[in-house]
């Protein structure tokens, strides 16, 4: 909880700035990773020297483990090339899309 309060105040300090506050929200966000692992790496310590199974990671069979990453990398190509398609993103007009969003580029 004290690591999260002081993600915040480092967050509300760099705030004036968009650098300092990308900073700020960035460290903050570190801050919690590493507070919700610690909290969970003392409690696992609290029965013993804990084990990777202790967090329910366990080695997959390698076949699976492969059909899987060739099924979820091809799922994520074809919703890439459908989305690319529905905004109009597949051609020369590629670069519209700043125009049609409203964003002028600096």
């Amino acid at each position: 909880m004290a690591l999260a309060l002081a993600g915040r105040a480092i967050v509300a300090t760099g705030a004036g700035d968009d650098t300092g506050a990308l900073l700020g929200v960035g460290i903050a966000l570190i801050l919690l990773d590493v507070a919700t692992v610690g909290v969970a790496l003392l409690l696992a310590n609290l029965r013993g020297k804990p084990s990777a199974a202790d967090f329910g990671l366990r080695r997959p069979p390698l076949g699976r483990a492969i059909g899987l990453l060739l099924a979820v990398a091809i799922g994520f190509t074809v919703a890439a090339v459908l989305w690319a398609s529905a905004l109009g993103l597949d051609g020369e007009d590629a670069q519209a899309l700043t125009d049609r969003l409203g964003t002028d580029e600096r």
